[in-house]
């Protein structure tokens, strides 16, 4: 342990020092002006795609990350080329989509989530490219997380093939029809589901190219993205009901 008088001799001129400093912005910090050209910035977010590409291991994935982390950058890389009228990355998300489901097959992983994360990146990338097999692993996806998705008879029942218990009738006055477990293992019980203050709007693209399991896809992945408060359930049921009352917002 160090000495006392060594550590105040040490902390205190630091606290000194940043009391004196003015730690208040200039007003000049902030430019809303963008001086850089379309294709600098092409060029700019082009770089920043190919050195976090740079940075996978050889199973695809980062070495610190969650799986579902890459399945984000994927959708990135889709979404520029979509947006660049480019197919720059096209092959790349084949191979790491492939390397994807070496890690876990289906893309369903132990979080079911994580999984979504593919599958919203292989849609985008059908937006892009139009190659019906980036249809087929978002449909992969979307059903690997739809055998954790509550349905009506189900809910009604009170059994889910994959889990092994009981469900609750309701939460809190709310149905578990929609829900989606968060957790793919039997025995696990963490639910989200969500409730939806008016109808959802879709964008374009989903409503008039992709078929419904897309549509069901995006509603489980923006039902992710959407969820921020926690609620308990009956003690009975130890269960968690994740849920926010809010509107799905177009995808841009």
């Amino acid at each position: 342990m160090r000495p006392p008088l060594l550590v105040c001799i040490l902390v205190v001129p630091f606290i000194v020092s940043g009391a004196a400093q003015d730690l208040t912005p200039s007003i000049s910090w902030k430019n809303p002006n963008i001086t850089s050209s379309k294709d600098e910035r092409i060029s700019i977010v082009s770089a920043a795609l190919d050195k976090a590409v740079s940075m996978l291991q050889s199973n695809g994935q980062f070495n610190d990350s969650s799986y579902g982390i890459p399945g984000r950058l994927c959708a990135q890389m889709a979404e520029f080329d979509r947006l660049t009228n480019q197919t720059k990355y096209k092959q790349t998300l084949k191979q790491y989509f492939a390397l994807a489901e070496t890690v876990s097959p289906e893309f369903l992983n132990k979080m079911v989530d994580y999984g979504l994360n593919y599958g919203y990146a292989a849609a985008r990338a059908y937006t892009a490219y139009q190659d019906p097999d980036f249809l087929a692993l978002a449909v992969t996806s979307w059903a690997s997380a739809r055998r954790y998705t509550i349905s009506k008879e189900q809910a009604a029942l009170g059994t889910i093939d994959v889990k092994q218990f009981n469900l609750s009738t309701s939460c809190q006055g709310a149905t578990l029809t929609g829900g989606t477990y968060v957790v793919s293992h039997a025995c696990i019980h963490i639910l989200l589901i969500k409730q939806w203050s008016r109808p959802l709007i879709l964008p374009k693209q989903i409503s008039t190219v992709l078929p419904l399991a897309l549509f069901l896809l995006f509603r489980l992945y923006w039902q992710k993205q959407h969820l921020t408060r926690r609620i308990s359930m009956p003690p009975s049921s130890r269960q968690i009901l994740y849920s926010r009352i809010s509107s799905i917002r177009p995808i841009p």
